[in-house]
């Protein structure tokens, strides 16, 4: 699997399945597909991604790239991992921290969020592994989000919830003052 951000890694993805793998850190990985693809007259690329199922590192490798300008294309061989989801428990934490972005976020700022992350996924419909990994991409998008390195590492959808939900209770807090 190629993992690396660079015009010519695109190319590649695009000749092949239309995928790549994106690292939120060395360890752990989510598998990007490309949706929409365009050339800019000035020779960038637009590139409209979704994220698709979370890797972790086995191995990693990299070959020499001429023409790229991010240095040589690194791959890697990827183990899929899914994440640990304690039941009720993941529900109960998905349902408290829906409600705490509901206090933190206005009508403009949700659709501007929805428009950048997709559709807020719903309980029970989506589950909450993909409310945990939506919550984390808001989190990530706000500019005092300081853990948004530690959600995309983690591998439990509940103890990305508690990162989430305390963050949530912190913002409240600041803004209650």
């Amino acid at each position: 699997m190629l993992v690396c951000a660079d015009k010519r890694m695109v190319e590649k993805a695009l000749l092949g399945d239309h995928q790549f793998g994106f690292l939120a850190s060395q360890e752990i990985g989510t598998i990007a597909h490309i949706e929409a693809w365009q050339m800019l007259d000035d020779g960038r690329s637009l590139v409209s991604i979704r994220g698709g199922s979370r890797f972790a590192v086995q191995r990693r490798w990299h070959e020499d790239c001429t023409d790229c300008n991010t240095g040589p294309l690194t791959f890697v061989d990827a183990q899929f991992v899914n994440d640990t989801t304690h039941g009720l428990a993941a529900g109960s934490l998905a349902r408290e921290s829906i409600g705490l972005y509901h206090k933190l976020v206005d009508v403009k700022a949700h659709v501007a969020l929805q428009q950048h992350l997709g559709q807020m996924p719903t309980l029970p419909k989506n589950g909450s592994y993909a409310i945990s990994m939506w919550l984390s991409g808001a989190c990530a998008s706000h500019p005092q989000c300081y853990i948004a390195g530690q959600l995309l590492r983690s591998r439990s959808t509940n103890e990305r919830f508690e990162a989430i939900i305390a963050w949530q209770r912190e913002l409240l807090t600041k803004t209650s003052h």
